[in-house]
């Protein structure tokens, strides 16, 4: 299994849609994830905390049609500890390999904290 971030409006709007292209694999040429809720939740925190409503994405690597290759950040934030990879998708997710929805629950302080089941 792993996990992709996408704005819960996103979300909704992909409705009825067969893959999911987000502007990543269209300036980077793939599409981001991660392979664990620790660093699902770490990621959110560092890269969406001024987003509305976040959901994770668990997607069935197994179900998918584009290529995935697992690689360090680039650049890779010096205080993440080790070097952690990441699974990135060399093409549109396909919606049929979601096989889970949560949304990420922010605790007082306002970060990331804990998931919701959809």
């Amino acid at each position: 299994m792993i996990l992709h971030l996408v704005e819960a409006s996103v979300w909704t709007e992909l409705e009825g849609s067969a893959t999911y292209a987000p502007e990543s694999l269209f300036t980077e040429g793939f599409v981001h994830c991660t392979g664990d809720d620790e660093l699902m939740v770490d990621v959110a925190n560092r890269f969406y905390s001024d987003v509305g409503e976040v959901l994770v994405l668990s997607l069935d690597e197994h179900l998918l049609t584009s290529e995935i290759r697992w690689e360090a950040p680039s650049p890779r934030p010096a205080d993440w500890d080790g070097s952690p990879v990441f699974p990135h998708v060399y093409g549109p997710l396909d919606l049929a390999a979601v096989v889970i929805v949560r949304r990420l629950v922010r605790g007082p302080s306002g970060q990331f904290v804990a998931y919701a089941n959809e």
